[in-house]
């Protein structure tokens, strides 16, 4: 009796032991079913052992309550919702749009907590079938992984998507933009050209601009503000894209004695035109020239480019540009410049051993 007595307190020692963290703390674990279909056993740490059962129950409860009951679909417009107050405007137009058009199947109505990894595999082949291209597909299933890690973070996602393909990007030429400049006759383009490509500015941001950001004394404008469509296609004022966007940007003479050719008041937008006529301007401008087609976008790419072959270092360029630190997005616009360039040396090199026979 003695012995039994002996052992049982040895073993509630040794499991109070197990329990009990190096901290102090008290952890609890449950076993539960994965959507894998395997079992999982999930932690819950906490200073007393009644406080770690507690939140072992709560999150078991939330799990059975709101997980049980939502289907795909649901948790998908649950997550855009609860995340828009901080996504910018486009993400949540571009959320929506994929909800819309992406979320509305059989797969989506399926029940989250029965979903696989073999159901998702097969919606993503569905999404190829359908011709999306592997970018699309990509954001789309981005919108539900990180769906799934908020209402099942302990779901193991494991799925193969469609390799993504290297974007045909082109920069315009300094013969090129100033092509377009010329078939540009709209006094405001001029001005809107000048600020993408010598300004490197994004049309959100020229779109946004108002006379009290520009100081023609120190030939430099202030970018505070941006121009952005909310899911309803609404164009409305919010704060630059990143944070490395609010900036301060030095300007050419060329660039001031545009805008000062506008200056009729001394507040208020600089622009009467909408961003969605500056693009359409824009287009027709370069139809007119007769360049190589090229989008208001690769305005920005140009003017990266043109910094990087001056010598610009590339953090320079970025605080400019309003590109963080690093971007692979600002590396990627001016590599065609490099190309080029590479060319024309390549072409250096071959005529220097020409006469060799």
């Amino acid at each position: 009796m003695k012995n039994s007595n002996t052992n049982t307190k040895k073993k509630a020692t040794k499991s109070k032991k197990k329990n009990r963290l190096a901290s102090g703390s008290i952890r609890v674990q449950r076993r539960y079913s994965g959507a894998d279909g395997l079992t999982h056993t999930k932690s819950f740490t906490a200073r007393t052992k009644a406080e770690a059962e507690a939140l072992a129950n709560d999150w078991i409860e939330h799990r059975r309550q709101i997980v049980d009951k939502i289907t795909i679909s649901t948790a998908v417009l649950k997550y855009i919702r609860m995340k828009e107050a901080v996504l910018s405007p486009n993400t949540v137009r571009g959320y929506v749009g994929y909800y819309n058009n992406y979320f509305q199947d059989a797969f989506s109505q399926m029940e989250l907590l029965d979903v696989t990894n073999l159901d998702i595999q097969l919606w993503v082949s569905t999404l190829v079938e359908h011709g999306l291209s592997p970018k699309t597909i990509k954001n789309v299933f981005g919108l539900l992984r990180s769906t799934l890690e908020m209402f099942m973070p302990d779901f193991p996602v494991k799925v193969t998507l469609p390799a993504t393909e290297e974007p045909d990007l082109y920069c315009p030429s300094v013969n090129d933009v100033c092509k377009v400049l010329a078939a540009s006759t709209h006094p405001e383009m001029r001005a809107v050209i000048l600020l993408a490509a010598a300004g490197t500015m994004r049309r959100g941001e020229i779109a946004a601009l108002t006379w009290e950001d520009v100081n023609f004394k120190t030939s430099t404008v202030l970018i505070r503000h941006a121009m952005a469509k909310d899911e309803n296609g609404t164009w409305s004022v919010k704060a630059p894209k990143t944070k490395k966007s609010k900036r301060s940007v030095p300007m050419t003479v060329e660039v001031m004695n545009a805008l000062r050719a506008l200056h009729r008041r001394s507040s208020g937008p600089v622009f009467s035109i909408s961003a969605d006529q500056m693009t359409t301007q824009f287009r027709l401008a370069v139809k007119r020239s007769g360049v190589h087609p090229f989008r208001f976008h690769d305005l920005r790419h140009f003017s990266a480019s043109q910094l990087h072959a001056a010598g610009i270092p590339d953090k320079y360029i970025e605080a400019r540009g309003g590109w963080k630190p690093g971007s692979t997005v600002m590396q990627r616009t001016y590599q065609t410049v490099i190309d080029l360039e590479q060319k024309k040396q390549d072409k250096k090199i071959l005529e220097a051993f020409s006469e060799i026979s």
